[in-house]
C-alpha cells in the first residue's frame, strides 16, 4: 500500500491535504503522467507549450493520482475536478505539494 503523507497549511485555516508519491511507484501517477504529460513534451520541444497549459495538465494528474483527500471541513468530499480547480487556485500550495510528492524519501515507511 502507498504511504500517505498529510500536508498541513495552517495559514489557510488549518487546511490539510493527504497525498501519495508522484513517481512511478504510484501506478496511477505513472499511467496518467504518460497520458497527460507525454503529449506536452512534443509541444515543449517545438516551443508551443505555455506555462499555463503545462500547469493545468500537471494539476489534472495530481488531482487524480496524488491528492487522496482531506479531513478539513469543506474539502472532505472534493471530487477530482474540484481538487484540480483547488490546485490551480492555490499555486503556492500546489508547489509545496509537488515538492513533497516528487521526493521519494518523503514516502518511506517508518520501518524502512
Amino acid at each position: 500500500m502507498s504511504v500517505v503523507r498529510r500536508i498541513h497549511f495552517e495559514y489557510l485555516g488549518d487546511v490539510m491535504v493527504d497525498i501519495v508519491a508522484a513517481d512511478v511507484s504510484n501506478p496511477l501517477f505513472a499511467v496518467l503522467g504518460n497520458a497527460h504529460i507525454q503529449p506536452l513534451t512534443l509541444a515543449a520541444s517545438v516551443g508551443r507549450l505555455s506555462e499555463e497549459r503545462a500547469t493545468a495538465a500537471l494539476a489534472s494528474v495530481y488531482s487524480q493520482a496524488v491528492v487522496m483527500g482531506s479531513p478539513s471541513p469543506g474539502l472532505e468530499d472534493q471530487t477530482t475536478a474540484e481538487w484540480e480547480k483547488w490546485l490551480l487556485a492555490h499555486p503556492i500550495e500546489f508547489a509545496t505539494i509537488r515538492s513533497i510528492a516528487e521526493s521519494p524519501e518523503n514516502f518511506q515507511d517508518e520501518d524502512e
